[in-house]
């Protein structure tokens, strides 16, 4: 638990630290008409997050290799991040550097937890690279809904700890302690009230937090359930999102807010209609993930099915009550 204390108290202080300086650096986020916010919010706050992560493990003196490279991969993700936060990276540049991060970060990982050969274990590291592109991308997409990224880094965080507990893997019990402790710390600064967002430095970062930790579990464990629990929920709301807009002709890489958390805040600064269902449905997946395969599908099924059709549903509420 000092891994999880100390990253949870490092952030709160830290948070606070970049939330006063990053106005000061004019580095603000300006609402348009794709925010869920009114007024002008410091974006950038992630930036203390990993340092947070970083001193957690350090103080419980619980440094693996896995964990090594999943931190500096993070720092590294977190300067391009950073930098696009300052001053706006051309996508294909950011691709390609994310891309470059997330090789490194995945064959190393696969080197260091898996018996493969050399080859084996780089073309699996680059398959693994394109799953942490992916989530950094998708986790990135979550930072404009006040609370919403959080409340996602703070459940899975808890999951990788419960899941290394349980199977005594100590690259996944203390990654995801201090990644709870850093979330969690991160939330008063985001939620109820955005005082400060995580910016692309924080949701790069913590994005490949994620990914690495469910790669470590897959390997720790062989169990792609266990893996996937705490991320699905986010991911088949994108994959569905992206083909929608796809089918219907939108451009599928174009900033839009057809995400299901994002057509659940109705209200500018009132961040609890997104909240409340897209948390409820993460945790109801991971306690279904401790269960049999037949119930834990079934379950997933329904929680992710009803999320996805929460706002189709409200909008027929809605459109019942003009009636």
């Amino acid at each position: 638990m000092t891994a999880f204390l100390v990253a949870l108290i490092a952030s709160v202080v830290l948070v606070g630290v970049v939330t006063a300086a990053l106005p000061l650096l004019g580095v603000m986020d300006v609402p348009n008409h794709r925010s869920s916010h009114r007024r002008p919010v410091p974006r950038g706050g992630g930036i203390a997050l990993v340092p947070c992560m970083a001193l957690g493990i350090s103080v419980s003196s619980s440094w693996t290799s896995a964990l090594a490279w999943l931190v500096g991969g993070a720092l590294a993700l977190g300067i391009v991040g950073l930098a696009d936060d300052v001053r706006d990276i051309p996508a294909p540049v950011r691709l390609g550097l994310q891309l470059i991060v997330t090789a490194a970060v995945g064959v190393a990982v696969v080197r260091t937890l898996s018996d493969l050969s050399t080859a084996a274990a780089v073309a699996t590291g680059l398959v693994g690279a394109v799953w942490l592109t992916g989530l950094v991308n998708v986790f990135n997409f979550m930072d404009g809904a006040n609370g919403v990224a959080g409340f996602q880094a703070v459940v899975a965080g808890g999951w990788f700890a419960y899941v290394g507990s349980r199977e005594d893997v100590t690259s996944l019990l203390v990654g995801g302690l201090v990644l709870l402790g850093a979330a969690l710390g991160f939330l008063p600064w985001n939620y109820p009230r955005a005082r400060v967002f995580l910016g692309d430095v924080g949701s790069y970062s913590l994005g490949l937090v994620l990914g690495a930790l469910s790669l470590v579990t897959v390997l720790s464990t062989h169990s792609v359930l266990l893996a996937v629990a705490p991320v699905c929920v986010f991911l088949a709301d994108t994959t569905l999102t992206l083909v929608r807009r796809a089918v219907a002709g939108k451009p599928v890489m174009t900033a839009h807010r057809e995400h299901v958390y994002q057509r659940l805040t109705t209200v500018p600064g009132s961040p609890w209609p997104a909240v409340a269902p897209t948390a409820t449905s993460v945790v109801c997946v991971v306690v279904a993930a401790a269960t049999p395969l037949t119930i834990c599908l079934v379950l997933w099924c329904l929680a992710i099915g009803t999320y996805v059709a929460l706002p189709w549903l409200l909008d027929r509420q809605r459109a019942a009550g003009l009636r």
